[in-house]
């Protein structure tokens, strides 16, 4: 772009055109000069230059380095205007450069510029600063204090305070009461060259205040390119000074003065005739772009030595890219609740449009490429809009499964649980089989959990041996325990909340503990380790746990609930009590073993298998086929005690008719299908009480007349083999048709 000033007026009449093709003025003998030529000379020459300069640069580019930095914490500090009576603008110019102290805070720092009183938007003097050391006092205040003095390692100059002088380290001015510190914005250069309107123009530092006391602005930033014609009565230096002084009475010829300067413009505005964009900045993130355009060269009229070399890179690479762009997709306005919007109302997208819900974004990540051979890189995430498709179609009458939480298959059931939502039953997981009792809470409690659904699961009803139906018991809220051995005795009481503080696991204590060393914990995030230090309800008092032990599904063997399950502590039974076995699956193949008699409750077994006893564990179960005669073809089950290295003990477990014999050798046993049994749920694609629906980028969702099946339980009495009192269905409920396996005694 060439000069924008018309020099074809009067006094000038420079009427060089291109388009003439003159390229000299040839002066001749004889003929006077013309004010006129001399002034197309140089419009001739200049015109050379433009064309040189456009055929390496593109307009407002850097040919010397004057480089830009743009930066979002640029520290401020507030200062009363008057200090001891006297304005402190009136040597705050002084103090650019000097570095100043707090005399309370002992914080130091360097001033960069100052913004004079008239010109801030608080009104207050503000010094522009970069903090070099933190506080003396407390070693963690980083920003001067409110109210205090500040003093300079220079001298200041001022005769206004009746002194001619402040010396170094004498107060110059105080920080205003409330907030003085404050964080703006700024955005640099440094001095340089640019091609600018076809010449070379002279840049200098200079540093622009883009928000006073804010960091988060919004603004084109770029050059602001001014051109003036100066005179000798604008400056006398342009007066003829051949007898050694300006000569105000022999005026010389004018200037034609083209300077560039910062400037910040709204994002709307785009009227760029006078400014050259630097860079964008959107709520404090710079989307400043570095990238280099051009056609790919080769002949005349290329516009720099690079496209040449792009065109080679091109020819021998392609396109490729050094660090991938990634695209997500974004929503362009936050509607506060959630949906990760990227701008508020009132705020522009970068493509100009205003956020909606009918407008996204692509989020185009940080990255770098080669595109026909030129470098592409990308600093900050660059946002591309779209509007959204807004055609929809109408899908009716669509069925799809509702899952909730992973199930057990249990055999042994003794009486029923309350299933479904909306109610507080809780049942107990169990680390051993029920016994001869099945109101008795066997073994251990290893973790909790709730009931969604229950209900037969073998094919055909066996009213003859209730023990061999199979029923499916459906879970979620699934919380196993984490058992930890403390090095102390302690007393802790329910619900005291549990950290460990290397780990970072967390849980709530599930007992109450009296001056004891075993802490069962449930409800835990995290893992914890042993010999890690332990906090309790956030107080650490020197309890480390010396070992830990978390259990998990496969150590469940059988289900146990009462009327307060949350209290079996209290050893409470009665009516309501629901119990039942959960069958197991092989976890491992052992193959040849041999079991000893049973001396003290308890058998030894032994196997040639290397990999015996392998990962056997306490509790877990073992099964094997014995033909000795007179017992029943029942498998025998054999609960494991004890695990040694080579061997492991075992006890009977109670025998259930068509399932199980606990029967233990009375002499030496050899077997040839010895496995060990673990717990397993039937796998579940959905833990919780929420199902996704079967397609995405639903626009709506009409449930007034969708119909979910959802198993509930009824408290009921009977008498005379008939209900007392009629069962009635919730609103908009129903009840389905009563097939035998839906009974549930």
């Amino acid at each position: 772009m060439p000069q924008q000033t018309n020099l074809n007026v009067a006094p000038y009449f420079d009427d060089f055109d291109p388009a003439n093709d003159y390229h000299k003025v040839l002066f001749k003998p004889g003929y006077p000069v013309q004010a006129r030529e001399l002034t197309s000379l140089q419009s001739i020459l200049q015109n050379q230059v433009e064309k040189f300069g456009q055929h390496f640069f593109k307009e407002g580019a850097k040919v010397i380095p004057g480089n830009t930095s743009y930066s979002r914490l640029y520290y401020a500090i507030q200062l009363d205007n008057n200090f001891q009576g006297v304005p402190v603008s009136a040597y705050a110019d002084q103090l650019i450069g000097t570095t100043i102290t707090g005399v309370r805070s002992g914080i130091t720092a360097s001033v960069d510029s100052i913004l004079l009183p008239e010109d801030s938007e608080n009104g207050n003097l503000t010094l522009y600063i970069s903090y070099i050391g933190s506080s003396t006092t407390n070693n963690s205040s980083q920003t001067f204090f409110n109210a205090e003095n500040l003093t300079c390692n220079e001298v200041i100059i001022s005769g206004l305070l009746g002194n001619s002088t402040i010396p170094a380290g004498a107060p110059f001015a105080t920080t205003i009461a409330t907030n003085a510190a404050a964080t703006g914005s700024a955005f640099q250069i440094d001095s340089g060259v640019y091609f600018i309107r076809g010449n070379f123009i002279n840049v200098n530092r200079e540093t622009l205040v883009l928000d006073q006391y804010g960091n988060t602005p919004s603004y084109r930033i770029g050059f602001f390119v001014d051109e003036e014609i100066v005179t000798a009565d604008l400056d006398e230096e342009l007066n003829d000074n051949s007898q050694g002084y300006n000569n105000y009475a022999a005026p010389g010829a004018d200037r034609l003065r083209i300077s560039v300067s910062l400037f910040k413009k709204p994002l709307d505005d785009l009227a760029d005739d006078n400014f050259i964009l630097l860079a964008t900045v959107i709520d404090g993130v710079l989307q400043e772009t570095k990238n280099r355009r051009g056609d790919l060269g080769g002949g005349p009229g290329y516009l720099d030595i690079r496209d040449m070399m792009a065109r080679r890179t091109f020819d021998e690479s392609g396109h490729y890219y050094v660090k991938p762009f990634d695209v997500s997709i974004a929503e362009s306005l936050d509607d506060g609740l959630g949906n990760n919007g990227i701008f508020n109302v009132g705020q522009f997208t970068p493509g100009g449009s205003t956020p909606s819900d009918a407008v996204a974004l692509y989020k185009v990540s940080p990255g770098k490429a080669y595109v026909k051979g030129y470098e592409i890189e990308t600093l900050k995430p660059t946002f591309l809009d779209v509007d959204k498709p807004r055609t929809t179609r109408t899908i009716a009458d669509q069925n799809f499964l509702y899952n909730t939480g992973p199930t057990f298959k249990v055999n042994s059931v003794y009486r029923s649980p309350t299933v479904g939502v909306g109610n507080t039953f809780v049942v107990s997981l169990r680390d051993q089989r029920v016994g001869v009792n099945s109101e008795t809470a066997p073994g251990k409690e290893i973790g909790l959990a709730r009931v969604y659904d229950f209900r037969l699961e073998s094919g055909t009803y066996d009213a003859t041996n209730a023990n061999l139906n199979q029923w499916d018991l459906a879970l979620y809220d699934v919380e196993t325990t984490t058992e930890i051995a403390l090095n102390q005795s302690h007393t802790l009481s329910v619900p005291t909340f549990v950290k460990g503080n290397s780990s970072g696991a967390t849980g709530f204590i599930r007992y109450a503990v009296n001056a004891g060393t075993a802490v069962t914990v449930y409800d835990t995030n995290g893992i914890f380790v042993p010999n890690e230090r332990l906090s309790f309800n956030g107080i650490e008092n020197g309890r480390i746990a010396i070992a830990v032990t978390a259990n998990s599904i496969s150590n469940v063997k059988s289900i146990y609930a009462t009327s307060n399950t949350l209290d079996l502590a209290d050893g409470i039974t009665g009516i309501n009590t629901f119990s039942a076995n959960v069958i197991q699956s092989v976890k491992a193949s052992v193959g040849i073993a041999t079991i000893s008699p049973l001396s003290g409750g308890v058998s030894t077994v032994t196997s040639p298998n290397n990999l015996f006893p392998g990962n056997v564990k306490e509790n877990d179960l073992i099964r094997y086929t014995d033909t000795t005669a007179g017992l029943t073809p029942d498998p025998i089950v054999a609960r494991v005690v004890s695990v040694g290295t080579t061997t492991i003990s075992v006890e009977g477990v109670a025998t259930v008719s068509g399932i199980a014999s606990g029967f233990l050798p009375s002499s030496t046993l050899s077997v040839t299908d010895l496995t060990v049994l673990s717990t397993q749920l039937a796998s579940s694609s959905d833990s919780t009480l929420y199902t996704p629906l079967p397609k995405t980028n639903i626009s709506a969702f009409d449930s007034s007349e969708a119909i979910i099946t959802i198993r509930k339980s009824f408290t009921v009495n009977i008498s005379s083999n008939q209900l007392t009192t009629a069962v009635l269905a919730g609103d908009n409920e129903t009840f389905l048709p009563l097939l035998p396996k839906d009974i549930c005694w």
